[in-house]
């Protein structure tokens, strides 16, 4: 169960989740989803693969998708969701890369960086 697992481990593992969390007929509300979300949320640079037939529920999880894509499973189109969840140091490089986008000088600096 989501809810209560918890992973023991160091700063090197990789947390990679693949489900097929309940929908549809199989779920009443999305109580699932937000402990799937919570758990998520508790390892920072976990990456999960989720099976959803109804993208309402996966709201449930307060994570926006990576990437999101249309498969047809048992009879049903569903969507396969993939989300990363991101570390402290993540949050801090993105909002590095924003900022840069905006000033022309970052930008420069940058590229140089990544040529060198």
């Amino acid at each position: 169960d989501a809810a209560t697992l918890d992973l023991a481990s160091s700063s090197d593992d990789v947390v990679v989740v693949l489900s097929n969390p309940p929908w549809g007929q199989r779920l009443a509300e999305g109580t699932s989803w937000r402990a799937m979300g919570s758990f998520l949320r508790r390892h920072p640079g976990a990456a999960a693969f989720l099976v959803c037939g109804d993208t309402a529920l996966s709201r449930e999880l307060k994570l926006r998708p990576t990437s999101r894509r249309a498969l047809a499973y048992a009879g049903c189109d569903v969507k396969l969701l993939e989300y990363h969840v991101w570390t402290d140091q993540d949050q801090d490089q993105d909002q590095d890369d924003a900022a840069a986008d905006h000033d022309p000088r970052r930008r420069r600096r940058r590229r140089r960086e990544k040529q060198q």
